[in-house]
């Protein structure tokens, strides 16, 4: 009996860690479309976070200052992490993952990403500025 208990356990945490990775490449290919997509000069309002422009607005123009180019939104190097980013002003908990941008090495731009389904457009919650490393 134990054995079956621990297989199964075995088989429960696999499937977790699968299902997160599937999710972190979603998260991250949404994310690369939309800055480049920024950087291109395309209109995505309504796409980031349809419920409120204002924050919409702001994560915007974030990502243009960032990458003020196609080409620096495509070689961005990009890390998420499951859960909300923590010591910054910011509700904490509304995210499901955060997502650091970098640079040439250097983080640039950190996103908090709001993740609902397989298949469903993320929601970009907010964002901050790391600090220079």
């Amino acid at each position: 009996m134990p054995v079956v208990i621990l297989a199964v356990a075995a088989g429960v945490a696999w499937w977790g860690s699968q299902s997160e990775r599937r999710r972190s490449g979603e998260i991250q290919q949404r994310v690369r479309d939309i800055c480049t997509a920024i950087a291109s000069g395309k209109d995505v309002k309504g796409t980031i976070n349809a419920g409120n422009s204002f924050v919409e607005g702001q994560v915007i123009e974030a990502i243009k200052r960032a990458f003020p180019s196609p080409e620096l939104a495509s070689s961005m190097e990009i890390a998420v992490k499951p859960g909300d980013v923590s010591g910054i002003r910011a509700p904490r908990g509304d995210a499901t993952h955060s997502v650091l941008l970098s640079q040439d090495g250097m983080d640039v731009l950190g996103l908090r990403v709001r993740y609902r389904a397989e298949g469903r457009p993320i929601e970009i919650i907010g964002f901050w500025i790391p600090n220079p490393q």
